[in-house]
């Protein structure tokens, strides 16, 4: 090697970012050999050229390092050769001593630089590299350094997942996993590695690529779906607004969508939040599988994290999920319900919330039903959904909603023997029914029951009905 590709070679990466740098010059073509050192074994990791004197850099006893070499260990990522090996003290300061006896520490920052280097070649990464850094797991489980290998390895991983495809980085994964027998130190090796930005990134690149036709295959071959579900399963807690962010994005990918959902299903508690957020956009039968999660919670928090449903652009859906909710007496229903029983609702499902309302009891509901039954429209309703608000009304205050009832059936005078009015007059009768025959009870009724131009003849039947079945009730007690 002349002086000029030495020149050539140093300006790839200044000299004071290298970590080999030393103090004393050095001849022209010299290369060093970077030596492994484990107690009294040594294994040289590096390459060196037949027409070269090797120079000796040896690591302090009883560690073990980050070990790079090339042809020049200044033209990173130019070789072909060029090699990686990972242990114990990867990421970490190490020192060493070189030819001239200068003793030197191997900055942190370079070894990452250096890592970063390597992954830019593709073919070193996805063939070379995750075997190296299993050899090196084993090394760190042998030590007890599970946790801190992955937290070394975790810049790597950060740096891949947005240099790659998904699918290496699963078989790197699944590469360490498989070296590891026992359950938990899967699980302290998985979140060592993956930050919360690292795993987002990856479940994002994971969604896209199933939705790509050009990829999807390969991304949903089984063999990548059980090393997915495998990290999945190892994951802590702190990842599950990536999973639901993935779960959102999986909508058709039945097998992304079961991954994703026995995450969130082992997770969701203490997270019901970020989980609930998902009812706002999801597809109803996704909705379905989601309530699934909060019934099994069964939590306060849960439940009122269900009330993000209204902001569900399908009132289908929104409906579907009132059954569930009012079922729970879940947080926030009552306004659910006002929602759906709105003016702006069709007669359908204003009458529907009306119903899941009165068959679970929902309180919270007195000042829109008043407000309903001042509306000018009222008499104009549906029969049906009249006659729910009068009996929720009722149902929530029994003295007033009874005064109520009988106001309305005493209205008479012009625009009372026809229309909507009447109708409504006919509905509070029949209301009475169920009611102690009460003085004043009796006197509406056979007021009601009398020929008057404001009390038709629908009035007259229905009042008299209603007598009827009050006095047999008073006879029979």
């Amino acid at each position: 090697m002349n002086s000029a590709s030495s020149s050539t070679s140093s300006q790839s990466i200044p000299q004071s970012t290298c970590p080999w740098k030393t103090t004393s010059p050095r001849p022209s073509g010299s290369a060093r050999s970077l030596t492994y050192h484990r107690g009294s074994h040594r294994r040289p990791l590096s390459m060196t050229s037949m027409n070269e004197k090797p120079s000796r850099v040896t690591a302090s006893p009883n560690t073990r390092s980050l070990e790079v070499s090339s042809r020049s260990p200044l033209e990173l990522g130019s070789s072909a050769h060029t090699s990686l090996a990972l242990g114990r003290g990867a990421f970490a300061g190490h020192s060493y001593t070189d030819d001239d006896g200068d003793h030197r520490i191997i900055p942190l920052r370079s070894l990452e630089r250096l890592a970063k280097a390597r992954l830019d070649q593709r073919d070193d990464w996805s063939y070379k590299l995750p075997y190296v850094l299993a050899e090196a797991l084993v090394e760190a489980d042998a030590a007890d350094d599970i946790e801190p290998f992955g937290a070394r390895l975790s810049c790597l991983v950060t740096h891949h997942v947005h240099a790659s495809s998904p699918l290496t980085l699963l078989t790197l994964y699944d590469n360490l996993c498989v070296r590891l027998g026992n359950e938990g130190k899967r699980a302290t090796l998985t979140r060592s590695i993956f930050t919360r930005a690292s795993l987002a990134a990856f479940f994002a690149q994971v969604t896209d690529a199933a939705n790509d036709p050009e990829h999807r295959d390969a991304i949903l071959a089984n063999r990548s779906l059980r090393k997915l579900k495998s990290l999945t399963s190892y994951a802590s807690s702190e990842h599950v607004e990536a999973a639901a962010a993935a779960f959102a994005e999986s909508i058709g990918i039945k097998p992304l969508i079961q991954i994703f959902y026995a995450y969130l299903s082992e997770h969701a508690g203490d997270n019901e939040e970020l989980v609930g957020a998902l009812f706002a956009t999801m597809p109803a039968a996704y909705c379905e599988l989601l309530i699934k999660i909060f019934i099994a919670l069964d939590t306060d928090t849960g439940w009122r994290a269900t009330a993000h449903v209204d902001r569900h652009a399908d009132l289908g859906v929104r409906m579907s999920m009132l059954e569930h909710r009012a079922s729970r007496r879940a947080p926030g229903v009552a306004y659910s319900v006002s929602t759906l029983a709105s003016p702006h609702a069709s007669p359908g499902l204003r009458i529907r919330a009306l119903e899941i309302a009165r068959s679970h009891g929902v309180v919270g509901l007195t000042t829109f039903l008043h407000s309903r039954l001042n509306a000018p429209d009222f008499h104009s309703l549906p029969y049906t959904e009249r006659r729910l608000i009068l009996m929720l009304i009722r149902d929530a205050d029994p003295v007033r909603g009874q005064q109520i009832v009988l106001n309305l059936l005493r209205e008479h005078g012009r625009g009372f023997s026809k229309g909507p009015r009447s109708t409504t007059r006919v509905l509070a009768a029949e209301i009475l029914s169920d009611t102690p025959l009460t003085p004043e009870v009796l006197d509406a009724l056979k007021g009601a029951t009398k020929r008057r131009p404001w009390n038709p003849r629908p009035l007259r039947d229905a009042a008299q009905a209603t007598l009827v079945r009050l006095q047999h009730r008073g006879t029979e007690q």
